[in-house]
């Protein structure tokens, strides 16, 4: 009886744990909200996203399309394990990443990293996953709306910066505390500032330790924090900021003069500076009247059903992969699932693309034939068909799939890449079209510099060239770069000499 009764206590434990908690989808026109957090979590993000994407356009005199290229996923999970099965990283409370078709973001709704760092100090975790969404959007916002690279301290701190974006009754404010960030500035010791201000495009090991821990990291977003708040609540400080973005954004090399030319002084004397505007604890805060904008956010919800939740969890997760183990993992559920979903294009799809990762070309067409089958006219598996087939055969596969969906970013990325080497405006075009919508992917940008190489626009390649060669952060994609670039004066003097 003790044995039965102990097994059935287990399986109400696993009945009522983490998996079986409720998915729900918030859509709105720009953002697909779902996950196992509370749906008034859900909708309050959706909300917090729409309201502060017409935010970041009115900031930047309305430099934003109308809408964004792609209806944008966000994965909103309830709690640190949730959010660990989607993610498995630790101390990770929110992250953005792309693919070819769309970003992605996934955030932690009850995340509170300030408790681990001073007993007793808690906050609204709520709150603090929207101030983590909204630092992830700011990077998304960045590369999609350029044309600058900005230094990664800038990149982060300005990114915390707009974070603390609070809205009510048609008011924006803009500046106030973080208080995670201000737990470290107050309680921490501060790494130096000119370790800080040159770190570029990557990380660097902290010149006292000759490495970088837990600790360097978060004293160093909480120090970015503070340096833009310091220099975006004065014109002047935000002139100077201004010309140093401008100066180094067409290479890094002697960057730390061009910072003491900008700014009028020294990394170590900025430092200072911003040391004692945190003394005074007399932080900007802004405020900007939107109610003319009448900000309306039309929301539509839903409960997902099981297989969904399924589904829509493995597409989030195949996006943060680690290696061939979880690949495999992966490719077991989504077996499991299309049995139960016989006839499912979508989850067909999710496997087909999958198994590309897997380089198992063969079950990968399979899957796309039997697509077909079902749907003729499926864009998706066309690029399938077209990214599996031999070569004589691929581009052909790949302009149907443009024409059964001319807005397919895949098709138009896989068709342009079919041309890479040749001179062909259409190809071009499609490469145009999806660095419109995919300009967080750097092979993209890369891929329309070398086709204008090869149609003779070596002016317009070099502008898109020359910063991918400074500030990637690869360094393959840094020499790829740099050699691109380097083929231009040579085809350029040959273009002339054809055209005497």
């Amino acid at each position: 009886m003790f044995r039965n009764l102990v097994a059935a206590f287990c399986a109400l434990l696993v009945m009522t744990g983490p998996a079986l908690a409720k998915w729900h989808e918030v859509k709105t026109e720009n953002f697909t909200v779902r996950g196992d957090a509370s749906l008034d979590t859900l909708q309050d993000m959706a909300l917090e996203l729409e309201r502060f994407r017409i935010f970041l356009g009115y900031i930047y005199a309305n430099h934003l399309p109308e809408r964004e290229p792609v209806n944008v996923p966000v994965y909103v999970m309830r709690d640190e394990r949730s959010f660990k099965e989607l993610f498995p990283a630790n101390n990770v409370g929110g992250v953005f990443t792309s693919r070819i078709e769309m970003p992605i973001f996934a955030v932690n709704a009850e995340k509170d990293y300030s408790s681990s760092f001073v007993k007793g100090q808690r906050r609204d975790g709520k709150r603090r996953a929207r101030e983590f969404i909204k630092h992830e959007y700011v990077h998304h916002f960045i590369h999609m709306n350029g044309p600058s690279y900005f230094p990664m301290w800038y990149n982060e701190g300005l990114a915390d910066y707009y974070s603390s974006f609070e809205y009510k009754d048609g008011l924006a404010v803009l500046g106030g505390a973080i208080s995670e960030r201000g737990v470290w500035l107050v309680y921490g010791e501060k790494l130096p500032w000119d370790y800080v201000f040159s770190s570029l495009r990557d990380w660097r090991a902290n010149p006292e330790t000759g490495s970088t821990s837990s600790y360097d990291v978060a004293m160093y977003y909480a120090q970015s924090w503070l340096a833009v708040q310091y220099l975006m609540a004065d014109d002047t400080r935000r002139m100077g900021l201004d010309a140093y973005i401008k100066a180094i954004n067409p290479g890094i090399v002697g960057h730390d003069a061009r910072f003491e030319d900008s700014f009028g002084m020294t990394m170590e004397q900025m430092g200072e500076r911003i040391d004692t505007y945190l003394d005074k604890n007399n932080l900007l805060v802004l405020q900007y009247d939107l109610t003319a904008d009448n900000i309306q956010v039309d929301m539509q919800t839903r409960q997902l059903d099981r297989w969904e939740e399924e589904y829509h969890f493995l597409y989030g997760r195949r996006f943060f992969v680690a290696d061939d183990e979880d690949r495999q993992e992966l490719a077991t559920r989504l077996e499991k699932l299309l049995d139960q979903q016989t006839g499912n294009i979508a989850v067909m799809m999710e496997l087909a693309f999958l198994r590309l990762e897997q380089e198992d070309r063969d079950k990968a067409n399979a899957i796309a034939d039997r697509a077909l089958a079902i749907d003729p006219e499926n864009s998706m598996a066309m690029v399938i068909k077209g990214m599996t087939a031999p070569f004589v055969e691929k581009r052909e596969w790949l302009r149907k799939a443009r024409e059964a969906d001319p807005e397919n970013i895949r098709a138009n990325y896989e068709y342009a890449l079919t041309f890479r080497e040749s001179a062909v405006p259409e190809a071009l075009e499609a490469a145009i079209q999806v660095m419109h919508s995919s300009a967080n992917r750097l092979e993209v940008p890369m891929l329309v510099g070398e086709m204008l190489i090869n149609l003779e626009y070596y002016e317009e390649a070099r502008r898109i060239l020359e910063p991918l060669a400074a500030w990637s952060y690869d360094g393959r994609d840094r020499s790829q770069a740099e050699w691109l670039l380097s083929r231009i004066p040579e085809e350029q003097e040959t273009a002339e000499a054809v055209a005497e």
